[in-house]
């Protein structure tokens, strides 16, 4: 099937979860009361406690800490530094350099951090990634794991940005992210992408899902994998998937405020997380921060 024509097919795989929640209220406060805070994603670290990972804007990545998800201390520095801290930030450029992270742990217990960054003034986004032993201090890995440009391809595109990455039973590695197809200026779409190793990607779906933007990926407990994105800014959307490369059609996902009025303008950059009493929390940019939301 050709790549370019995915879009117009409707997406297949496993059936619809019926238990998974289709209404979520916000949780009084911030998890993360930082304006500059936004596109969380969160790991249940080896002590037990977890760890949020998001965009420092203009800085590069922070974290805070959570014995239980709801209560978080910011720790101090950065993760990695933006662009514009080391000796290759180009003058004048703008934007969010480095960040948007996405994480996962290796087979021999490391971190692999995934971020978008862009190189210069208002330059496109690719995606790149650090690595770390202990999940706290990052170090850039050299190359870009998916580049952008007419010679990117085949499928050339002009832009790879946020998303999330996962270990495949067979130890392959499989990646959901923002994309759009070269020269394509209408919103990004959510293309899939396949590894052996985590490092060399090849784009296999470049419309996973029309118009989806900024996905978060949770393996839940019956070992299926749902992904809950962002469809431009009108509503966030829930796909699932037995394999994790060929996915259900996405249904809406209602959100409501802390007064109970529903949310009709979404901010995106969701994050899922189990609860430590097994319930599921999404994590969301607001204006004032990182803002989380329970079934």
């Amino acid at each position: 099937m050709s790549l370019l024509l995915s879009c117009l097919l409707a997406a297949v795989g496993s059936d619809d979860d019926e238990n998974f929640p289709t209404t979520w209220r916000m949780e009084k406060g911030l998890r993360v009361a930082d304006r500059r805070a936004l596109a969380p994603d969160v790991h249940r670290m080896d002590d037990g406690t977890y760890r949020m990972y998001y965009t420092v804007t203009g800085e590069g990545v922070g974290s805070a800490k959570s014995a239980d998800g709801l209560d978080w201390t910011v720790e101090k520095g950065y993760r990695i530094r933006g662009l514009r801290h080391s000796a290759s930030y180009v003058r004048g450029a703008i934007g969010f350099d480095l960040g948007h992270p996405w994480l996962v742990r290796l087979p021999d217990k490391r971190w692999r951090m995934y971020l978008q960054a862009s190189t210069g003034i208002d330059t496109p986004l690719r995606i790149v990634s650090a690595i770390s032993r202990d999940g706290f201090d990052f170090e850039m890995e050299p190359g870009i794991r998916i580049d952008i440009g007419a010679s990117s391809g085949p499928p050339a595109i002009s832009f790879a940005g946020h998303g999330r990455a996962w270990r495949q039973g067979d130890g392959s590695w499989t990646m959901v992210f923002s994309g759009n197809l070269w020269r394509d200026m209408h919103p990004s779409d959510i293309m899939l992408a396949t590894s052996r190793d985590g490092l060399a990607w090849k784009i296999v779906d470049t419309c996973l899902y029309d118009d989806g933007h900024d996905p978060t990926v949770l393996r839940l407990t019956d070992g299926r994998l749902a992904i809950v994105f962002a469809h431009l800014r009108d509503s966030l959307q829930v796909g699932f998937s037995i394999d994790g490369l060929k996915w259900s059609a996405a249904r809406k996902i209602e959100i409501f405020g802390t007064d109970g009025k529903a949310i009709e303008e979404i901010h995106g950059d969701v994050a899922l997380m189990r609860r430590p009493d097994a319930g599921l929390r999404l994590m969301s940019n607001d204006p004032r921060g990182i803002a989380s939301f329970i079934p």
